[in-house]
């Protein structure tokens, strides 16, 4: 397992690089002056802070976003610099999951390697300052990884509907999620004293309870 001082050394890393690239385009154009999806994202969001929660019409983009900016205006503050803030400790949410997940995969060498080029990987930090959805899709990714990894190891069936619901989350973020749906069905399948299929029918149901709700809500 990676150490604790150098696990802690990325996650500064993640954060300390992305907060001086906020300061240094912190008044930029895209960052600070808005427009085209991000522009909407923003109109979007004080629409359901200021409490047109439900709209008058079917969405025509993937809703979850606007939702979480619309949070973050009403109880943080109504200005895109705090979401730009709150996507770059998600960002660091993001890297511990993926060196996490690093070291079940393929140890601590490696893990350290997946967590410097997340840390250092400058098109992350160019979407965790916009008013994007890709940074919040990338942290969710991650933490999916982490949830599915622990999932596969563990007894626990509960994490297969932790899956299931931060499966729903990505694809409320990003629509073609839901293609990758089938694949984690498959992974829920490990061979256990005979009771192989049993325990991976247990498995996809609680998969696909986490990953309805959030659905059925929409």
């Amino acid at each position: 397992m990676l150490s604790r001082r150098s696990l802690l050394a990325l996650l500064a890393a993640t954060a300390l690089l992305r907060l001086a690239h906020l300061f240094a385009v912190r008044e930029a154009p895209f960052v600070a002056q808005l427009a085209l999806d991000s522009q909407e994202y923003d109109r979007w969001a004080l629409a359901i802070a200021a409490g047109d929660w439900l709209g008058s019409a079917p969405f025509f983009q993937a809703p979850l976003y606007p939702y979480i900016v619309a949070l973050i205006y009403r109880f943080l503050a109504s200005a895109p610099i705090a979401v730009y803030t709150f996507q770059i400790f998600l960002a660091v949410l993001g890297c511990w999951a993926l060196v996490r997940a690093g070291e079940a995969l393929a140890g601590p060498r490696a893990a350290g390697a997946t967590g410097l080029l997340f840390a250092f990987y400058t098109p992350f930090w160019f979407y965790d300052v916009q008013l994007m959805k890709e940074s919040f899709a990338v942290s969710a990714a991650c933490v999916l990884l982490f949830l599915l990894l622990k999932a596969r190891a563990s007894d626990r069936l509960t994490l297969w509907f932790l899956v299931g619901l931060v499966a729903a989350f990505l694809a409320l973020l990003r629509e073609n999620m839901l293609l990758v749906v089938p694949f984690l069905l498959l992974l829920t399948w490990r061979e256990k004293s005979g009771k192989g299929w049993m325990l991976a029918l247990r498995r996809c149901g609680l998969l696909l309870l986490g990953l309805s709700l959030p659905l059925l809500v929409v």
